[in-house]
């Protein structure tokens, strides 16, 4: 217990400038963030919401451990949170390090920092929790945190892996939001700084899946701006399409130039899905992949 209380004091300490590093050469979030953004400006307004429970799964690469840093940021910088109020339990290096669970390390960490019980905190607290497919028993711990109080903003990651297990109870109480690779104009807001308007994702899914013929003649305009702001940024179109192809729609590989360093990246996830992240599946087995 008294490894799992220093490593604890050691990551309070060290967020700010974890954050502050990871986030130094990103400028622009992806259309998630500003989701998950909404569901903390309610909160913080009101503590009785559903969506105080967020359930958020991807592949590896895709940018949930960023996001959770740009989340970290915008509630103690702009919206002022004290940093103690904000936790981030990276649930692999918990139990690589200290060997406990994610109910030892969120009740532990409120008795520390707060002096009292998960059950009687009077002030909101942000939890985040990172891999969190590395605690087997996450659902179970989850599920408790949220009926114990409303003082409590819960936003899981993990793996594709945890929207598989994600189990009724859980889907009742919050929020699932799987996370997909990036798409062309988040590459372009994160690589080039080109901010286009929201509403073309609409207006695409308005076309395919309700089959809006009057959408067409928008989605033109706005494909031929969007491609004359990519251009204005003495980029290619085509060329940039490319890369953005390249990069198999992951963050991870956001900033890699070198195709060939791209492509053993992405092999490398692929690996790390197939020999670790499947097999946890209960009802697969190595032999059967």
């Amino acid at each position: 217990m008294e490894e799992l209380k220093n490593y604890l004091l050691r990551e309070l300490e060290t967020m700010p400038k974890i954050v502050k590093r990871n986030l130094s050469r990103i400028k622009h979030e992806r259309d998630v963030f500003f989701e998950i953004k909404n569901y903390l400006e309610k909160y913080l307004k009101n503590s009785y919401v559903r969506e105080r429970l967020v359930i958020m799964h991807g592949l590896r690469g895709i940018g949930k451990t960023i996001l959770i840093f740009q989340l970290y940021h915008f509630l103690v910088n702009q919206k002022k949170v004290p940093e103690n109020n904000v936790i981030y339990l990276s649930m692999d290096r918990v139990v690589r390090f200290t060997l406990e669970d994610l109910t030892t390390s969120l009740t532990t960490y409120t008795e520390i920092f707060h002096g009292e019980s998960i059950a009687n905190l009077n002030e909101k607290i942000f939890l985040f929790i990172d891999e969190a497919h590395f605690d087997t028993d996450w659902k179970t711990a989850v599920k408790s945190f949220y009926d114990l109080t409303d003082n409590l903003f819960v936003l899981v990651t993990g793996s594709s892996v945890i929207g598989l297990e994600t189990n009724a109870d859980l889907a009742r109480r919050g929020v699932e939001l799987p996370l997909f690779p990036i798409n062309f104009m988040e590459y372009e807001r994160l690589k080039n700084s080109v901010i286009q308007k929201k509403g073309m994702g609409d207006k695409i899914e308005s076309l395919i899946v309700k089959e809006d013929l009057s959408t067409i003649i928008d989605l033109n305009k706005s494909s031929s701006k969007f491609k004359k702001e990519v251009e204005e940024t003495k980029k290619n179109f085509d060329i940039e399409l490319e890369n953005y192809l390249y990069t198999g729609g992951l963050t991870e590989t956001l900033e890699m130039n070198n195709k060939l360093e791209i492509r053993n990246t992405i092999f490398s996830i692929i690996d790390k899905m197939l020999r670790i992240d499947i097999p946890e599946i209960k009802s697969l087995k190595t032999d059967t992949i």
